[in-house]
């Protein structure tokens, strides 16, 4: 009996060890588990930003795109040259069709209105002032001709002063215009 209690205890002990050391070795790998999960969140969370990354990326080439598209068909309206005697010619072959006489047309000096240094091209404006005697009806089609030019030409100020005399149908019209032009710098 000595011998089957002494072979108990230590069938008894054996069992305490290996359920303590796989208890043991099963706390070692939920621990190790759990790192493993960890780690799979942090790599799952990295996709998904990358995938918002990605998705944002190519929003922005799109847009890049659709800016550039844009610039392009804006440097179209921009003049071609740094010359304001184009701008006064076409200006006179609009009031020419129109049956319109100029009596005086100043230019002045050629400005600089705002540089891009990193995309080496400046944006200039070519002023002018025209006077004209005109009727309504013609300076409203001279502006309207100018306004939906496909060159970009804006009008800046324009003085109306009645007819007088025997011609009250006509009136005398100043109008200060800029047309503007892309230079590289």
């Amino acid at each position: 009996m000595n011998n089957r209690r002494t072979f108990n205890l230590i069938l008894a002990l054996i069992l305490v060890f290996l359920l303590g050391g796989g208890s043991f070795v099963v706390l070692l790998k939920t621990k190790s588990l759990k790192k493993v999960k960890k780690d799979i969140e942090k790599v799952e969370k990295g996709i998904k930003a990358f995938g918002d990354y990605h998705k944002r990326l190519e929003d922005l080439k799109n847009r890049r795109q659709r800016l550039t598209m844009e610039l392009s068909k804006k440097e179209k309206q921009l003049f071609w040259k740094k010359d304001s005697s184009l701008f006064i010619g076409r200006i006179t072959e609009i009031a020419k069709d129109l049956s319109i006489e100029f009596f005086t047309i100043d230019s002045y000096s050629i400005r600089e209105v705002v540089s891009y240094p990193e995309l080496n091209l400046k944006i200039l404006e070519i002023p002018i002032k025209i006077g004209m005697r005109v009727d309504f009806f013609k300076l409203i089609n001279f502006l309207k001709i100018v306004e939906n030019w496909e060159k970009f030409v804006k009008i800046k100020d324009i003085k109306i002063q009645s007819g007088t005399g025997e011609d009250i149908y006509h009136h005398r019209i100043t109008i200060s215009l800029s047309a503007y032009v892309k230079e590289t710098m």
